[in-house]
């Protein structure tokens, strides 16, 4: 079996976080609204310099963390979008879909149907784009035994 290249886990894991990154900065632009009124239900100022780096930082993670699940699942799968995409469906119900289930069932937040049937949709694309990214820049090889 073939070691995972961790360097190239690295680059299309950054690749991929620089996809998930745009994508959450054009959703805060395109949910501007619905964000500020979530905030402000909860009592919350507006997101700080510090927030949104460590979620800047975070999202670099998610596209390594998501690279790496892509590599991990290439000797099952065989390598190609079909795996990258499944990769980005693991990543996804356990990073976004679950977070989302239990902030509504313990009531951290609501949204309307709209806009968590919204978020649950634009966060799916958004990482199935990342994952076929983060595959497609993966190669094996040239890793030391």
């Amino acid at each position: 079996m073939a070691r995972i290249n961790n360097g190239r886990v690295v680059a299309g894991g950054l690749a991929a976080g620089l996809v998930i990154n745009a994508a959450e900065i054009l959703s805060a632009n395109v949910f501007r609204g619905q964000y500020e009124e979530m905030f402000a239900g909860l009592n919350l100022p507006p997101m700080g310099t510090g927030s949104l780096v460590a979620l800047v930082v975070g999202g670099f993670a998610i596209g390594v963390i998501l690279t790496w699940t892509y590599a991990a699942m290439r000797p099952r799968f065989g390598p190609g979008p079909k795996t990258a995409l499944y990769a980005g469906l693991v990543v996804w119900s356990l990073g976004w879909l679950w977070q989302m289930v239990v902030d509504v069932a313990t009531g951290f937040y609501t949204l309307s149907l709209w806009m968590w049937g919204m978020a649950i949709v634009w966060t799916f694309v958004e990482v199935q784009l990342a994952a076929l990214i983060g595959g497609w820049l993966y190669r094996e090889g040239d890793v030391p035994a």
